[in-house]
């Protein structure tokens, strides 16, 4: 038994969340109290401004450089929890990009027709592989850089 130091009642052990820090492992409020207090301070007005999104894109993007593999898993496990979201997402990026559907399924037919030669290397790093097509002006549905992935994926950020 132990006694939270907030509402002063005694409660079980199972009943306080535990802290590493603390002498007997336990944290000094019980769970109750605990989600009462965190309640109160939650200011969500707080996480709705562009400083605080631009610095949680920041800290993202530095992990996702740092920890690739966590990155990617914790990615595949979103995507597992979250089909109907993801699948929404897709749907809403396929109505709002018809052009630029439009014009990747142009090229794909040229390359399907042998009329193109997809690259197999990139342009940016020269890295050997499986490359993709970018579009620096979808206009010009034939013009493209050939790049890999993750050289690819730099550019649409950068735009």
């Amino acid at each position: 038994m132990k006694v939270c130091s907030a509402c002063k009642i005694e409660k079980n052990e199972s009943e306080f969340c535990k802290n590493k820090e603390r002498k007997d492992g336990l944290n000094h409020q019980c769970r109750e109290c605990l989600s009462i207090r965190k309640k109160k301070s939650y200011k969500p007005e707080k996480y709705q401004t562009e400083e605080f999104k631009e610095k949680n894109r920041k800290n993202s993007e530095k992990f996702r450089r740092e920890n690739p593999e966590k990155a990617s898993i914790q990615s595949r496990k979103w995507s597992e929890k979250n089909r109907e979201k993801r699948r929404q997402y897709q749907e809403k990026s396929r109505k709002n990009n018809l052009e630029k559907r439009a014009v990747n399924e142009h090229l794909k037919r040229y390359v399907k027709k042998g009329l193109i030669e997809r690259g197999s290397m990139c342009q940016d790093c020269n890295k050997e592989g499986k490359m993709e097509a970018h579009h620096i002006d979808y206009s010009k549905p034939l013009e493209v850089q050939w790049l890999c992935r993750r050289c690819h994926m730099k550019r649409h950020r950068r735009s």
